[in-house]
């Protein structure tokens, strides 16, 4: 049995169970299982939403039958438990039906760079699967959320293309200041941040948003608009030091890339 048919199997034998307790509202799979990128690594993470708190021992309860990995708690509340489902590690994040409401009402208002909204709009949005929902408000607003997040980071890919140019292609732009500074941490981190900048102009100009850097190497492949051996020459962008021998290859690399970019944006 493959990962794919043991999550079917754990959502009909445990979405049963789950679904009879008047405490929990929905119950969401998410992650690289949902986006078709699952491998041996991989583990099937869960949300159960709930209108009020349980404690570990009624959950517990609804869970009978599951091997316990780990149960992992900082407090009495939100609790998560990594159990076993015939070999397969799934993680169960049990939470309060109204943080996700809360999220729900604070869509419109979210910046591209907003990290805990991306990450937030990610779990909601990220290819998920509802086995249940009884209030019906999660799978209806979806489609409305990710119009309104997708149309905000293609606005947003003009002010990261004039990031990346600032950065490299200005006499006294970032990483050229830092060079002459010596300060090796910070134009590590300019790197970084422009390969991210990067990937969010790629996944807009294909009509979508960067949802995990994580799988931009399973996405690039499938996308159609991005310039030549774009994977190639990112995961050569990537790979370079930053060392007085190479960095001005890498920095090289990066303008060349930018360039065939901007044309694509434009």
């Amino acid at each position: 049995m493959n990962i794919t048919d043991t999550l079917i199997g754990f959502g009909k034998e445990f979405s049963k169970k789950l679904q009879k307790s008047a405490k929990i509202d929905a119950m969401q799979v998410h992650g690289s299982l949902m986006q078709g990128f699952s491998d041996n690594y991989s583990d099937v993470d869960t949300m159960i939403y709930c209108n009020s708190k349980l404690t570990i021992q009624e959950v517990k309860k609804l869970l009978k039958g599951l091997e316990y990995f780990e149960i992992v708690c900082n407090s009495n509340w939100p609790i998560r438990l990594d159990v076993k489902y015939k070999g397969v590690k799934i993680m169960l994040l049990f939470v309060e039906t109204k943080w996700m409401m809360h999220d729900l009402k604070n869509y419109i208002h979210i910046l591209p760079m907003d990290y805990y909204m991306q990450r937030s709009a990610y779990v909601f949005l990220g290819n998920s699967k509802y086995y249940f929902d009884k209030l019906g408000v999660f799978k209806k607003s979806q489609k409305e959320i990710k119009k309104s997040i997708l149309e905000k980071f293609k606005m947003n890919s003009y002010s990261l293309m004039k990031d990346l140019e600032y950065n490299f292609f200005l006499e006294k732009g970032a990483i050229n200041i830092e060079i002459l500074r010596n300060n090796d941490l910070f134009v590590s981190n300019i790197f970084s941040e422009s390969l991210v900048s990067i990937y969010s102009i790629l996944f807009a100009l294909n009509n979508t948003f960067l949802m995990n850097k994580k799988w931009v190497y399973k996405y690039l492949p499938n996308f159609k608009v991005k310039p030549k051996l774009c994977l190639e020459r990112l995961v050569e962008m990537a790979k370079i030091g930053n060392d007085k021998k190479t960095i001005d290859k890498k920095i090289g690399l990066f303008k060349e890339f930018i360039i065939d970019l901007k044309k694509l944006l434009k």
